[in-house]
């Protein structure tokens, strides 16, 4: 496994950013519809500005870069639910030709440290449908606590889906 970088997404990364969001393999646990090219860059739009300390913006996404090709391998998200509270929820999606490498632990690890420096969130949560064992290994390497199952949470191809519910909280992260 080669280290991976995370970089804001931006307009040079639209065409994978598609290719991924696209892909029925990357869709299969994700609440995400396929979508036109050009509905995607309207969505990258949303995007532009990357200031973590700026808490009045509600979504980052970044691209995840393998470090030694710059090849793009997947890409992450934050979402800040509840400002005033410090909860956030982070998310990830990693290329089909890229699972079972450990790239996404390796995203999560550093998006929860990125994310937990550079803001006031206090307690991150991340979701995974309970046909996901990957995700779910994926945030318990990292570290993230099981913490129950959310009935019937997204729908996922016009079914609602359980999913299982995971958090860590920044004091869980400093004591690492």
């Amino acid at each position: 496994m080669l280290p991976i970088k995370i970089i804001p997404i931006n307009q040079n990364y639209l065409e994978f950013w598609h290719r991924i969001y696209n892909d029925p393999a990357t869709r299969q646990h994700q609440p995400i519809q396929p979508t036109t090219m050009a509905e995607q860059e309207v969505m990258l739009n949303r995007f532009v500005d990357h200031d973590l300390a700026n808490n009045t913006l509600p979504s980052y996404k970044w691209i995840l870069i393998e470090s030694e090709s710059s090849q793009p391998i997947g890409f992450a998200s934050f979402h800040r639910l509840q400002i005033e509270q410090g909860i956030g929820r982070i998310g990830y999606s990693i290329s089909p030709e890229f699972w079972g490498k450990g790239y996404a632990t390796q995203a999560v690890v550093q998006l929860t440290s990125l994310i937990f420096r550079k803001t006031n969130m206090e307690r991150l949560e991340a979701v995974c449908s309970i046909h996901n064992p990957a995700s779910q290994r994926v945030l318990d390497k990292a570290g993230f606590k099981y913490e129950g199952v959310r009935r019937d949470y997204l729908r996922i191809r016009d079914e609602r889906i359980d999913h299982h519910s995971y958090a860590i909280l920044k004091s869980d992260w400093l004591a690492k």
